[in-house]
């Protein structure tokens, strides 16, 4: 799988579960990484960050500024479809993130894969 990670009020908020997951994750041979609201000036700031706070090596970075070079419309719409829009070309089968909503306790995990129940 390719998962992802936002990280304000996300990973940074809940970062001993996240960082527990990713290590799991990255361990069974799963793709990590980072898809964040930050920009391209912050890119060597969050991959030290997300290492310095104990996650694993990211395998990719995706940002606003991926968003926009991928011709999705980032300003003016929600953040939650355009980050989702690049998840989907980008291959990412889950995601977690709170999607823009500071202060609130909602963490949504986006799942991009075929449903196994009916298997």
């Amino acid at each position: 799988m390719k998962v992802s990670f936002d990280l304000d009020d996300t990973a940074w908020k809940y970062r001993t579960a996240f960082r527990v997951l990713a290590h799991a994750l990255k361990a069974a041979g799963h793709t990590i990484g980072i898809l964040t609201g930050h920009g391209d000036h912050l890119r060597k700031a969050d991959l030290h960050l997300w290492v310095a706070r104990g996650f694993p090596p990211a395998d990719f970075l995706l940002n606003a500024d991926d968003i926009q070079r991928a011709g999705i419309v980032w300003h003016g719409a929600p953040q939650r479809e355009a980050k989702l829009a690049l998840a989907v070309l980008e291959g990412i089968q889950m995601h977690f993130d709170d999607f823009g909503c500071r202060h609130s306790f909602e963490l949504e995990c986006w799942i991009n894969m075929p449903d196994e129940s009916k298997l």
